[in-house]
């Protein structure tokens, strides 16, 4: 079941989205499998090492109500976390480089999470490097992903393998 598309979403619609998906993957019971996908912009706070979400409605970084008006990524994860007869994939298809602010709060986007039972977390490019959106059918990485994740019986790990060599 494909669930549609939530695009250019502020924070509550990206959390209401999460929650319903949460909701239905919970009542899909014992089983089933949540595959999330976000493109889109992402930080960490320096201070704190917690990555966050951008979402269309937040302030510029580096102004006073940036990191309040942005969405932590372990909100996320925990509110997927309740459907816990569920494996969950949470794909990441975003920068992880500088994020062009004017003080040193943030850093670069998104830092490794750590491991949760249940759950596999992949982002489209290293630590340090920018994802890219260019294509005809979307990013390398989109289109990678698109192209394997419809093939039958493919393990997840070689699943992912195959989607970093085609990006590569």
């Amino acid at each position: 079941e494909v669930v549609a598309p939530v695009k250019d979403a502020k924070r509550a619609q990206i959390l209401a989205a999460v929650t319903a998906f949460r909701i239905r993957l919970q009542a899909a019971g014992s089983g089933a499998i949540g595959f999330v996908y976000y493109s889109g912009h992402g930080a960490a706070d320096a201070d704190t090492g917690t990555n966050y979400l951008i979402p269309i409605d937040a302030s510029a970084p580096g102004t006073v109500t940036f990191w309040h008006e942005a969405l932590k990524l372990d909100d996320v994860l925990k509110e997927l976390d309740r459907a816990r007869a569920a494996a969950k994939f949470v794909v990441i298809d975003a920068c992880r480089n500088e994020l062009a602010a004017n003080d040193k709060s943030t850093t670069k986007g998104f830092v490794p999470v750590a491991e949760q039972a249940g759950m596999f977390v992949a982002y489209a490019t290293a630590q340090g490097r920018t994802a890219s959106d260019k294509g005809t059918r979307g990013g390398p990485y989109s289109t990678a992903l698109a192209d394997e994740v419809v093939k039958p019986g493919l393990h997840h790990l070689d699943l992912f393998q195959n989607i970093k060599e085609a990006v590569s």
